[in-house]
């Protein structure tokens, strides 16, 4: 998961797409110190099990945001949070529909 998020970098630095390079980034910090926290160095992999749960929780944070800024009546940065949950959201499985 580690390398494959690693791999999606490059492709957006060429597409010019500063919202998914911004946010590809932020979840390879997330993985960083996710591995400091557990008390690995920081080239360490870490495991695809970890990756989804750091996954999981970025777009967790993003929703509380999303949330926050609408109740709180900024709507432009919601939207900035929205583009970023959609991002993370591509690399997390398909959740079963109701």
């Amino acid at each position: 998961m580690q390398e494959k998020i690693k791999a999606e970098i490059k492709p957006a630095m060429l597409a010019k797409d500063t919202v998914r390079l911004g946010t590809l980034r932020m979840i390879l910090a997330a993985f960083t110190n996710e591995l400091v926290t557990q008390g690995h160095p920081p080239t360490d992999p870490l495991s695809d099990e970890d990756c989804m749960k750091v996954i999981k929780r970025l777009a967790k944070q993003r929703k509380d945001s999303i949330d926050q800024f609408v109740a709180g009546g900024r709507p432009e940065l919601a939207d900035d949070e929205r583009a970023e949950l959609t991002v993370i959201e591509g690399f997390l499985p398909a959740q079963m529909s109701e």
